[in-house]
This record gives C-alpha cells, sequence and structure tokens, in this order.
C-alpha cells in the first residue's frame, strides 16, 4: 500500500491509526459450546443487545456486531431446542457491514472441518430489526456458493442443544482496531477473481462513489460536481447491481469516495488503482483502514468537509457537510486561479443550525479541536465580504481565545 495523507488538516491526528498493521497471522478453529442461548438483537439503552450467553451465564461479547459493541440482557422467555448449530453472527444491512461484520464466520462454510463434520448443522444467525438479504448482497454470497435461503434468522431468545461459533477472520481486537486474517483476505480475493473472469470492457476507468440519497448531510452534489468536472463518470451503487458494481470497480484505475460504506468497495480495486478518501469528518471508520491494507493501492486521503458539529461519542451519526477546499483543489493540482472558481460554500448555517438541534455545541469538543484552524479561514473565505459576518468571524474568534484559555490554562 502507497498511503498519503499529507492533505489532511491535520495528519498527526490520524497517524496512529494509518500506521498501525492490521493484518494478523493466525489459525483460525472454532469454539463449541453445549446448552448456550441466542439473544435476538434488541436495542437496550441505545446499545445493541444480542448475541450468545453460556451455560454458566458469560456473555461472549464477539458474538455481537462486533466486539465491544453487543450486550446481554435477561429476556422474559427463553425457547428450547434440541438442535445443533453454526452461529455465523450478527448481521446488520448497511453495505459496509455486508462487507466485513457480516461475512466474517463464513470462510468456516467451506472449510474442511465443516464439511466432514457439521455439514449437517443448521447455520444460524441475529437480524437487526431492518435487516433482510437484499439483492446486491445476495449476489456478493454467490461468489462463495453460499446460499442464504438455507441461513435461520434467531428472531426469539432460544437455548441451542449445541452452538458452534467459528471463529472471525475480520474483527475488532480488545484495543479497538481491525484485525483481518488470511481466510479473509481469500474471500474477498475470489471476488476479485470472479470479477476479472466476467469483466467486460468499460470506456471509463474514473468513478467517484456516491449516494443519491446521502441522509445527514450537505454538500454532496458540490463534491460529485467537482469529480465530475474532473473526469471522473459518477457512480451510485444502491442503484446497481453487486455485479454490475464489481465490473465498475475491477475495470477502474481511479477511484473515489467519502469515507464509508462506498469506499469500502476499495475491496475489489486491482492492485495500483489510485485511490482518493474524502474523510466525512474528524473520524474514519477504523474498517477502512484496514480494508486500505489488504491490497497494493496507491491510496491518499484528502480533507473536504466541515463537520465542525460531530458528536463525541458517535460522529458516525453526523450531520456532515462538504465542500471543496483548497487540499482538495491541491490534490487535482488545481492553480489559484481555478480553485479560486470552487467558492460555493451554501447550506453551512443551515447545516449548524440542524446539527445543534441534534445535540448541545459542548458535545462536539473533538470536531471543533480537529477543525479548529481551518474553521477560521472558512468562515473568512465565506463571508469575506460581509460586515455582518466579519463581526460574526470577531466573536468567534474571541469566543475560540476564551474556550482555550478556560480548557487549557
Amino acid at each position: 500500500m502507497n498511503l498519503d495523507y499529507s492533505l489532511l488538516y491535520n495528519p498527526a491526528y490520524f497517524e496512529k491509526r494509518f500506521q498501525q498493521r492490521y493484518y494478523i497471522r493466525k489459525a483460525l478453529g472454532l469454539q463449541k459450546y453445549a446448552n448456550a442461548t441466542i439473544l435476538p438483537w434488541k436495542l437496550i439503552n441505545h446499545q445493541y443487545g444480542g448475541g450468545i450467553v453460556t451455560a454458566q451465564g458469560e456473555y461472549l461479547s464477539n458474538t455481537g456486531l462486533h466486539y465491544g459493541n453487543g450486550v446481554a440482557y435477561a429476556p422474559d422467555k427463553v425457547n428450547e431446542s434440541q438442535d445443533k448449530v453454526i452461529y455465523i453472527g450478527m448481521f446488520a444491512g448497511i453495505w459496509g457491514h455486508c462487507l466485513t461484520d457480516n461475512i466474517r464466520r463464513l470462510w468456516f462454510l467451506s472449510s474442511k472441518a465443516y464439511l466432514e463434520d457439521y455439514k449437517d448443522y443448521k447455520v444460524v444467525y441475529t437480524p437487526f430489526s431492518s435487516f433482510y438479504f437484499y439483492d446486491s448482497f445476495k449476489q456478493l454470497l454467490s461468489v462463495w456458493g453460499v446460499d442464504p435461503d438455507h441461513f435461520i434468522a434467531v428472531t426469539e431468545p432460544t437455548r441451542y442443544r449445541e452452538i458452534i461459533i467459528p471463529d472471525e477472520s475480520f474483527y475488532t481486537n480488545e484495543e479497538g482496531f481491525i484485525n483481518y486474517t488470511d481466510e479473509y483476505r481469500d474471500m474477498i480475493d475470489q471476488v476479485r477473481a470472479y470479477g476479472t473472469a466476467h469483466r467486460t470492457d468499460l470506456k471509463q476507468t474514473k468513478y467517484y462513489f456516491s449516494y443519491s440519497k446521502l441522509p445527514r448531510s450537505a454538500g454532496r452534489v458540490r463534491l460529485e460536481r467537482f469529480f465530475s468536472e474532473h473526469g471522473y463518470d459518477i457512480v451510485y451503487p444502491e442503484k446497481l447491481t453487486f455485479f454490475e458494481q464489481l465490473n465498475i470497480l475491477i475495470n477502474a484505475t481511479d477511484f473515489a469516495s467519502t469515507v464509508g460504506s462506498c469506499s469500502h468497495n476499495a475491496l475489489f480495486l486491482r492492485d495500483e488503482t489510485n485511490v482518493l478518501l474524502i474523510p466525512r469528518g474528524n473520524y474514519l471508520t477504523g474498517y477502512q483502514e484496514a480494508i486500505d491494507e489488504i491490497h497494493p493501492l496507491n491510496i491518499r486521503y484528502v480533507d473536504s468537509s466541515m463537520s465542525v458539529y460531530l458528536d463525541d461519542a458517535t460522529p458516525w451519526s453526523g450531520p456532515f457537510y462538504f465542500y471543496i477546499s483548497d487540499n482538495l483543489c491541491k490534490a487535482f493540482d488545481l492553480d489559484h486561479e481555478k480553485a479560486a472558481a470552487y467558492t460555493d460554500l451554501s447550506g453551512f448555517w443551515e447545516y449548524k443550525q440542524k446539527s445543534l438541534i441534534m445535540r448541545s455545541i459542548n458535545a462536539c469538543k473533538k470536531a471543533h479541536r480537529y477543525y479548529s484552524d481551518e474553521y477560521l479561514d472558512f468562515i473568512a473565505r465565506k463571508h469575506q465580504k460581509s460586515v455582518v459576518w466579519k463581526m460574526k468571524h470577531m466573536l468567534f474568534e474571541m469566543a475560540k481565545r476564551c474556550y482555550h484559555f478556560i480548557h487549557h490554562s
């Protein structure tokens, strides 16, 4: 991997994550539990309840959405089953989870152990309330010969005679970083090989992956327009089948996206593809950094957001604000005159009002620290000809100095 993150507003902020190594060499196996209970997904005090509780009452923390993101709860009733089952995880419907968490145990279904000893076991999972096997996910699974119609959704607390839990090939470790194994990479390589074998040549080779309806964001269209003007086709993956998306990715020489489910599609790019990723705010998914490492890609991170009102605890919840930053212009080697043409900063104060309806400004300290220097330039750029906004800018600067004096003295 060739990684450049010099065009982030604060490269040191993410340096630990970018310097981290995510691949781990380990032999995967399975764990076996008798008379354990599977709890279906349930929202418990803003946490994802569900997973497996052993006969001794121990909650297995890697059986929720992922390690550290799941809790047990006391069900009113527990069904009894004499079935022997293989538990493959908690399934979320978001595409990024379909590429990572949802498939982390599927390696086992093609393993020697499964084929020789456990093929007669039923395969079960716990779905989020909104989850279903939509067509793109089914197409992805079909590449591995997996038919989800044979899976059983556990929607009521059930104690099973025996539960087999395959080890995870893509998982969150105890330090909060992602690890992936050879088994996960092998599965992804199977998909790339399938895409190459079924490739249909396309005239275009530069693609910007976006969403036709990206909730909790402003400025999406600005980014699309910018990339279109610089030779990229705009792709809305939710409007395509997975196989159509895969053909685009296999043909791509240049790929760009904001960081999230769209950017996770970089898994299927060919080696040495040029990748430009725009963080949505002062956070990365944790998943993307691991995905970046799996294949040798030329990756550049570029800041082009001003999402200053992200909640410290849940920054992924948005809302996000995108604009055409000086850093993005630098990434395309635009001179000062050409860069000056990108001055559309509309919608920011509407974004601010929407954000502060959702949360207190005191809940956004990390985002404020990350954007602090760039924010002043942004405000000056937006309102440099307005006397009213110059006054607001001065008041903001005074407030900022007071904040720093109070919190750093």
